[in-house]
């Protein structure tokens, strides 16, 4: 399922519009809540969603903005759990999208979320 949906993703990533960014941002959301709640996020730390919240963090621009959000509070849900900063940590493609984004971004409280999980992933390595 989630490497078919990574696959969707990737081919939407150049059309105008963030529609699919927006409501697969928040399906993973509501997996992840539920995922936690159950005590088992091991499928959240699959490579094809790793991989497809990397993709959610690339778009840069306002339009992209609630699944970069999203995207973020994915990540910080999963790290409450030192067992799993390992997993995104060893994820080059999230590690790197996690590092662009902070380039990319000027200033304000994501920035400054995600400089936190690198800061914190950067010791899994």
């Amino acid at each position: 399922f989630f490497e078919r949906i990574l696959v969707i993703l990737q081919g939407n990533t150049s059309k105008p519009g963030p529609a699919f960014h927006e409501r697969y941002s928040k399906l993973l959301l509501q997996l992840t809540y539920e995922s936690v709640a159950a005590g088992d996020v091991s499928t959240m730390l699959y490579e094809p969603v790793l991989n497809s919240l990397a993709l959610l963090l690339t778009p840069v621009g306002p339009d992209y903005q609630y699944s970069r959000k999203n995207a973020i509070e994915i990540i910080l849900m999963l790290m409450k759990d030192d067992q799993n900063k390992k997993p995104l940590a060893a994820n080059e493609r999230l590690l790197t999208e996690l590092v662009n984004f902070c380039s990319n971004m000027t200033s304000g409280e994501q920035k400054e979320q995600v400089k936190q999980v690198i800061l914190k992933l950067i010791p899994e390595l």
